[in-house]
């Protein structure tokens, strides 16, 4: 089974430069909220052997969200740059 990170990255092709504007500066824009970093942060640090399988799950979709979210802001960073006039 090929490794989600690298099914998203062929989904949302980071390495081109072609959102539009407002939609890059939207995904820039975009954060975890405040909680949801903390527990990113909680559930990380433990060990992950002691992990409930409910925790392990939680933590499986925080990363998989933090990784997609990377990716759209990659994207959006490479489609601002691009956009902009050489000096």
């Amino acid at each position: 089974m090929a490794n989600p990170s690298i099914l998203w990255d062929r989904v949302f092709r980071p390495d081109q430069g072609d959102l539009p504007a407002e939609a890059a500066r939207y995904f820039l824009s975009v954060t975890l909220p405040d909680a949801d970093k903390e527990r990113y942060q909680e559930l990380a640090a433990k060990d992950q052997s002691e992990l409930s399988a409910a925790e392990g799950e939680e933590l499986a979709q925080l990363v998989e969200l933090n990784t997609i979210l990377m990716l759209l802001q990659a994207k959006a960073r490479r489609s601002l740059s691009e956009r902009q006039p050489a000096a």
